[in-house]
């Protein structure tokens, strides 16, 4: 009885665990800086629109952009800005890769698909760099406090078309695993190109001053607020997926390893404890406690998907399974070798 009630236990506070910890490091909302005079991204930050409804048919764009990102030595690919959609060749990306901005219309961040982009180097020895990125059917320029810094003609970056699913995501991309570390001072966006069209008002104008807090307004005649979430919000999910390669090398990710694995140990060794108790066969114990170690963590890992700062692994689950068969199987040799030895009365001569 004492066992049984010991499980139950040790199931709720797995429960608890599994929704309520956070996927990556922790989460403090993008907010303004006196310091940086912009609003700052720390690594683990992040800031979306509601929707993104972009003019028709446009065939230009330029983004305008003042920043002050932060040099490190991490060769990880950092989100800046993300205009995503349903396909992931049709999104717009800007983000930083040590010390170059790189630009490019799809998530080829390892340049895996060999896709266009740009790399433009920042400049390291201003603060502020005034990103100009300009497209066309001629291709895509990049401008770099006044001065042309890449160019990629066979790069056109265009604008998504479908309202439910694109929405404008800053200091990261849509499924939270590509922080930005830096600040942004302001942000605008044109259906045009500014080079041979006259000005006019932008799709998106943010400028962000002091007393920012949750939500920052839009300047253009869009209306669309910037919200800057106090919880990390995934958009993008797939059921059981698998860490990105640039997520290897996070100290992050080795911990939650660890967890997902050891945490699920005593799952296995009280669950073997009940049945070797009601005399079933231990290997049918095995059995069991390894398929209810898989279907526990198999529930928790769709039910993640329903929570907006939560993401489904298929990592997690083999984890979370190899630890419960690893503490069935530590009950089972206990049980056989261990046990038994200390019971086995000493031999006379």
């Amino acid at each position: 009885m004492k066992l049984g009630i010991l499980f139950l236990i040790t199931v709720l506070i797995m429960c608890v665990a599994g929704f309520s910890q956070p996927r990556a490091g922790k989460f403090v909302p993008a907010h303004w800086s006196e310091e940086q005079q912009g609003l700052y991204f720390n690594g683990h930050s992040q800031a979306y629109t509601e929707a993104f409804i972009p003019a028709p048919k446009a065939s230009a764009l330029t983004i305008d952009i003042r920043l002050k990102p932060e040099f490190t030595n991490r060769r990880n690919f950092s989100t800046i800005l993300e205009i995503m959609d349903q396909s992931d060749t049709s999104r717009i990306v800007v983000g930083q890769w040590q010390a170059s901005l790189v630009v490019l219309q799809s998530d080829d961040y390892n340049n895996r698909l060999r896709l266009p982009k740009i790399y433009a180097p920042l400049d390291q020895e201003r603060a502020v760099n005034h990103i100009r990125i300009r497209s066309s059917e001629r291709g895509t320029q990049v401008h770099i406090n006044g001065v042309l810094k890449g160019t990629n003609r066979n790069l056109v970056l265009a604008l998504p078309t479908n309202p439910h699913t694109s929405r404008l995501v800053l200091g990261n991309n849509a499924s939270a695993g590509s922080p930005w570390r830096g600040t942004i001072q302001s942000l605008s966006l044109y259906s045009k190109d500014t080079r041979t069209q006259s000005a006019t008002a932008p799709e998106l104008e943010y400028q962000f001053s002091a007393g920012v807090a949750h939500r920052v307004g839009d300047l253009s005649p869009h209306h669309l607020d910037l919200i800057l979430p106090a919880k990390a919000v995934i958009f993008e999910k797939k059921i059981l997926e698998l860490p990105s390669v640039h997520d290897i090398k996070e100290p992050w990710l080795w911990l939650d390893t660890l967890v997902n694995f050891f945490g699920f140990i005593p799952f296995g060794l009280l669950l073997t404890l009940l049945l070797t108790g009601r005399a079933i066969s231990p290997s049918s114990a095995l059995v069991a406690t390894t398929g209810c170690a898989f279907l526990f963590s198999l529930g928790i890992e769709l039910t993640q998907i329903l929570m907006p700062e939560r993401s489904s692994s298929l990592a997690d689950l083999a984890l979370n399974t190899a630890g419960g068969l690893s503490g069935a199987l530590l009950i089972l040799v206990y049980e056989k070798f261990i046990a038994k030895s200390a019971t086995m009365p000493l031999s006379t001569t």
